[in-house]
């Protein structure tokens, strides 16, 4: 199995034709809202819906099995897609965050 995050919309903007190389072997993408963005800004997707992003990037050119795709979007419901449709996640409210990056 072969995982990647986008990381950062960078990433999409400026290495976006070897992010695009080595999709096509990507089991499971994972992203947040902003890196879903950048995408489908990169990729001519007139949509700003991260369900649709979604959908589409799972969708994209993959060898073998098909591409699960896992977009974050913080407190609000997180988006998996799979070739059988997009499903979303509503994210459980979590008080007193310590974030120790």
């Amino acid at each position: 199995v072969f995982t990647m995050n986008l990381s950062a919309p960078f990433i999409i903007d400026f290495f976006n034709e070897p992010l695009k190389a080595a999709l096509q072997y990507v089991d499971i993408l994972f992203g947040n809202e902003t890196e879903a963005q950048s995408l489908a800004d990169k990729e001519g997707w007139a949509t700003k819906d991260v369900k649709e992003i979604a959908v589409k990037a799972q969708a994209m050119e993959k060898k073998g099995k098909a591409r699960m795709v896992v977009f974050t979007q913080g407190s609000t419901c997180t988006v998996v897609a799979t070739a059988d449709g997009a499903t979303t996640y509503d994210v459980e409210k979590v008080e007193n965050i310590v974030d120790t990056n």
